[in-house]
């Protein structure tokens, strides 16, 4: 469900249907810890295509608002940092997604000046001058998908912890104020390829199948 935005007289953006429910947040992006009182930003997984060893992979970067009050935000930038070398990050879109400044966006669809490597960032204002989008409480919207690739020497298995760096992250309101926000941040999982999983799967179940026989 996409949020629709209408104008004021002197620019501003007012909600003029209900932002994206937090719960379908939760389902695109897996379970959301306990912030009660902040403002939420982070707290993702891999979304879309498993992260294979020598694969592809996304990360969505997500603002919760968990506050009581409504927050209007005229720009936002993040920078997402991983320190193993089997991970490199390629680039931030706006694709796909319920997007902060979605049709009001400057930036999109890439929103990073970072060049491939361990740190990528993201950052996006809202295109006409004057306006903001408005969190209101228990919603959130995604910042940016931030894109990556895994060595193919990575194990399975492996939990490679991300961070979003707080001393270049920031969110501004409709009057160029800064706005305080709590980070959570994650790590990526290696899985095996979707086949193994199936072979795996099938392969236990002919054994189970042949000790059942066996039993009889």
């Amino acid at each position: 469900m996409h949020t629709r935005l209408t104008r004021t007289k002197n620019g501003d953006q007012k909600i003029g249907r209900p932002l994206i429910l937090l719960a379908i947040l939760v389902t695109l992006f897996g379970a959301v810890p306990a912030h009660a009182g902040s403002l939420l930003l982070g707290d993702t997984r891999s979304i879309g295509q498993p992260a294979l060893p020598g694969g592809m992979g996304q990360v969505g970067i997500v603002l919760l608002n968990f506050t009581n009050t409504t927050l209007n935000i005229s720009a936002y930038s993040f920078e997402v940092d991983i320190a193993d070398s089997r991970i490199v990050f390629t680039g931030t879109t706006c694709d796909g997604h319920t997007m902060l400044f979605e049709g009001n966006s400057l930036f999109c669809p890439t929103l990073n000046h970072d060049p491939p490597g361990q740190k990528m960032d993201g950052a996006d204002t809202a295109a006409t001058p004057g306006s903001f989008t408005a969190v209101v409480p228990n919603a959130g919207y995604v910042l940016g998908v931030v894109y990556f690739s895994v060595a193919s020497n990575t194990p399975v298995g492996s939990k490679l912890p991300w961070t979003i760096n707080p001393a270049f992250t920031s969110l501004t309101d409709k009057n160029g104020n800064s706005i305080a926000f709590d980070v959570a941040n994650n790590f990526i999982l290696v899985t095996p390829e979707p086949t193994t999983c199936v072979n795996v799967a099938l392969g236990l179940a002919l054994v189970a199948l042949r000790l059942r026989r066996r039993a009889f």
